[in-house]
């Protein structure tokens, strides 16, 4: 082979090895990850609606997938694919982890993560006056709310038979019973508690429910709606469970 031809190869291989690189390279660098933002952490309490409130773009491309994971435990509970604003709240105090989440269009993911701190600002329970009555005997329950937190908070008036508030009475074979008058719908005035201060009301069951004095076993959930949108009550704030026993012993 004459020195020219093997110039000409030498430079040919040469040339073949700087045009893979350069594609490898290209191929390398051809996707960047989207850029995310899960916003500030936040400071709630149990059952407020809040908002989650990230922000993604995509440097070289398009964000086509948005989803959170409420609670950090690796499941997203939301996925959308052109929002990622969403409102949320928690049952339960704590700290969560929200993850925030994007996809590209190539494919490739990027998330951040923020902490929610959740706390207690109300206490709610209810109460009954004893656990075994008579068939004949009259049953009162009372449900009771307090602020625990150490700032004013309004809440809705406890005024039974409106949507906030809720009870579920079922008997020992799963029954739910009804209630005598139909609940009044609509949204109760708002109280506005001070640091330690409660309020309650006092129902009477037997006069309110059918059938609540058949004899035989029964429980009692309360409930109290966490928010009113947009025209019905949504979530559970609080709830609380009792039982008792009525009998002709």
């Amino acid at each position: 082979m004459s020195e020219y031809k093997r110039i000409a190869l030498v430079l040919s291989v040469v040339s073949v090895v700087i045009i893979l690189a350069g594609v490898l390279t290209v191929n390398q660098i051809k996707n960047k990850k989207p850029v995310v933002d899960a916003g500030n952490d936040q400071f709630v309490d149990v059952g407020e609606i809040f908002y989650l409130n990230g922000s993604a773009y995509d440097p070289d491309g398009r964000i086509v997938l948005y989803e959170w994971d409420f609670d950090g435990d690796g499941i997203f509970d939301w996925v959308s694919e052109n929002n990622c604003k969403i409102r949320h709240y928690y049952n339960e105090s704590g700290v969560y982890n929200a993850v925030f989440r994007a996809k590209d269009n190539e494919g490739a993911y990027s998330t951040d993560t923020i902490k929610i701190y959740v706390k207690d600002r109300l206490l709610f329970n209810i109460s009954i006056n004893k656990t075994i009555f008579q068939s004949d005997e009259e049953i009162f329950l009372t449900v009771f709310l307090q602020n625990i937190g150490d700032t004013p908070v309004n809440v809705s008036d406890l005024s039974f038979g409106f949507g906030n508030v809720d009870l579920i009475i079922a008997s020992s074979n799963g029954s739910l019973l009804k209630r005598k008058n139909p609940i009044i719908p609509g949204v109760p005035s708002t109280i506005t508690l001070l640091p330690t201060e409660k309020i309650s009301i006092k129902v009477n069951l037997s006069r309110e429910y059918e059938y609540i004095n058949n004899t035989g076993e029964y429980s009692v959930k309360a409930i109290y709606r966490s928010d009113y949108y947009p025209s019905t009550w949504t979530g559970i704030l609080y709830s609380d469970t009792l039982a008792f026993t009525i009998t002709n012993e």
